[in-house]
């Protein structure tokens, strides 16, 4: 009805908290406060009243993001201020505008194909699965009796540290079989454990970090010591039997049980949970990457004939990373492509920079300056809004020759392109970036 407000405060656009006629651009304004909070972690204001968050929606300007996370690229944190505007018509009018704003940043970034991704995750298993192998093999070979209970034990671990191996080998042969090569696995692998170290780095910089550590070896230490009470109680309550040994009751039974199992999984959350798995898990990379893990990668390629053909390349990836994937001759046969992309990729970004100043200098300028004529002011905002708007359309069409090199990439990876069709619209963008 007319004068009623319906939806969630925080997310409000200023329009709608005034009850004034809304649109997509209003929606637009609410995934800018998702974006906001999924970035910053906190909401663009602050208010302990529904009241307060809608007067903070009409009268406050929203913190630039870049002064909460000056880590992003600026495409994208202009991209969630330019969402959070008061007026619609300074919005993005559109989500596909917004999406083609947003589209070269997954150009820009590099792409890890799937199956790279499971292949990653399988190892870190094997991993895992290693240590507990490790764990629980000497406490079990305490627990058993006799030659024949200690060689099954025996048998039964060699068997799984096999199947942990054949795990892995599949692995391989899985993305042999695919058509990837043992230098798509390499950079792969790299790149998610670049990925792991930047992600390491931003949980150790979090304030409460060090804190959450403590409470972490507490928690251990405290579970170790419950689980040596349990012990200590089965212990208690064993009785010697006539005939020799010792025999205990239920009570001492289910206490052993809970002693054995607290400690087993907190060595297991201790260990594995811990730096100890991370830094397995980098020696195992080494490992993939290494001489060793190429010869054994070839080797199973030669066996199972994978042909290059085979490969599926997804029309989602960048075009760096389509360039990547192409077999080396190809490569080579395209020249400087992909040096065209980088440059091409590097003007997309530093113009991202460059809208960013010129947005901040309109704003610092738009709020006046006593004592300067109205001309003078109206002249220097007419020209930062005309260099603003030439380097949003230079942008875009970076943007765009991306897109059609990519494009041009996949079709020759595809066997319908030609490499002179690449380097004809490598040509076109190594002109657009020296522009």
């Amino acid at each position: 009805m007319i004068g009623e407000l319906i939806g969630t405060p925080q997310f409000m656009s200023p329009e709608q908290a005034t009850g004034e006629t809304v649109d997509g651009r209003s929606d637009l304004y609410s995934l800018g406060v998702v974006g906001f909070f999924a970035l910053t972690g906190r909401f663009p204001f602050e208010s302990s009243s529904t009241q307060g968050f809608l007067a903070a929606h009409i009268t406050k300007q929203a913190p630039p993001v870049a002064s909460l996370r000056p880590d992003l690229p600026a495409s994208l944190s202009g991209a969630v201020d330019r969402l959070l505007e008061k007026e619609p018509s300074r919005r993005f009018q559109t989500g596909e505008e917004l999406a083609e704003h947003l589209d070269p940043l997954r150009s820009a970034r590099r792409e890890i194909p799937p199956q790279i991704r499971l292949f990653s995750l399988k190892s870190s298993q094997v991993i895992r699965h290693a240590i507990l192998l490790l764990v629980l093999a000497p406490t079990l070979s305490n627990a058993v009796r006799g030659d024949a209970d200690q060689f099954i034990l025996f048998t039964m671990t060699i068997a799984a540290a096999i199947a942990l191996v054949f795990q892995a080998i599949g692995g391989l042969r899985e993305l042999a079989a695919q058509g990837f090569s043992h230098d798509d696995l390499r950079a792969g692998l790299l790149a998610i454990g670049d990925e792991q170290q930047e992600a390491r780095a931003l949980v150790r910089a979090a304030p409460d970090w060090k804190e959450r550590q403590r409470r972490r070896w507490w928690i251990i230490a405290g579970a170790l010591i419950i689980a040596a009470i349990f012990i200590a109680i089965s212990l208690k309550l064993r009785v010697r039997r006539p005939q020799g040994g010792y025999q205990s009751p239920l009570t001492g039974i289910i206490a052993a049980a809970l002693g054995a199992s607290l400690t087993m999984s907190t060595l297991v959350y201790a260990i594995v949970g811990g730096g100890a798995a991370v830094r397995m898990d980098a020696r195992l990379r080494r490992l993939w990457t290494g001489a060793l893990g190429k010869r054994l990668y070839d080797r199973i390629a030669r066996r199972i004939r994978a042909r290059p053909t085979a490969r599926v390349v997804s029309a989602e990836l960048g075009p760096m990373t389509v360039f990547e994937g192409l077999p080396k001759d190809v490569r080579r046969a395209l020249g400087d492509v992909n040096r065209v992309i980088g440059s091409l990729i590097a003007a997309y970004n530093e113009l991202g920079l460059r809208e960013a100043r010129l947005k901040s200098s309109q704003e610092e300028a738009s709020r006046g300056t006593t004592g300067v004529e109205t001309d003078t002011l109206e002249r220097v905002m007419t020209e930062l809004s005309e260099a603003r708007s030439a380097a949003a359309e230079r942008r875009e069409s970076i943007a765009a020759a991306l897109e059609r090199l990519r494009l041009e990439l996949i079709r020759l990876r595809s066997g319908v392109g030609t490499a002179a069709q690449v380097r004809a619209e490598a040509e076109r963008g190594k002109a657009l970036a020296a522009g």
